[in-house]
């Protein structure tokens, strides 16, 4: 069984679970508590974009590590604390809301924490989990700038010291050992 946890309006999984209810989603639920579903059922956890909205990322963490079945595997997508326009951000648009506490008309989206690979390499691993993968990974690009933003991403990730800036997401794969 594949869970799809805040699963916006995605399609992908058996089990959809999202604290807004949407054509997609099966179940409606607030992870930042508990994952509603029975210990050792699941054989794959898919979540994008949802551990920097909860309060309590760890707790999360362990809730998936509870619901998977022994040698389950979790892919994870969050945001990477490095990318340079989150940066950007936080400095010079702090009332666009964007990674810096909510976006407007959705009380509960909000943003409270971003993640560096260690974070989550030891959120992981002190839940149980072993690494599979972990890695920087791109993001979909809309709005203004954003060929200027794709143009920066790829002069960033060129440069050793640089590379984790040119990145807006990490990507976890870890397996219930």
């Amino acid at each position: 069984m594949l869970v799809n946890l805040g699963c916006g309006n995605e399609v992908l999984g058996d089990v959809k679970i999202d604290i807004y209810r949407s054509p997609s989603v099966d179940v409606v639920a607030d992870l930042d508590f508990s994952i509603p579903i029975r210990d050792g059922c699941c054989d794959v956890i898919y979540s994008k974009n949802l551990l920097e909205h909860l309060k309590n990322p760890f707790n999360f963490i362990r809730e998936m590590f509870r619901v998977l079945k022994m040698d389950g595997v979790i892919v994870l997508i969050t945001d990477n604390a490095g990318y340079w326009r989150f940066h950007l951000s936080n400095y010079m648009f702090v009332k666009s809301g964007v990674h810096v506490g909510g976006y407007e008309g959705k009380l509960l989206d909000k943003h409270y924490a971003l993640f560096t690979s260690e974070h989550l390499r030891n959120l992981f691993e002190d839940a149980g989990f072993r690494i599979i993968d972990i890695r920087f990974c791109e993001a979909p690009v809309f709005g203004r700038f954003s060929l200027l933003r794709i143009i920066i991403d790829k002069v960033l990730s060129v440069f050793p010291f640089f590379y984790n800036l040119a990145f807006p997401r990490i990507f976890v794969k870890a397996k219930k050992i």
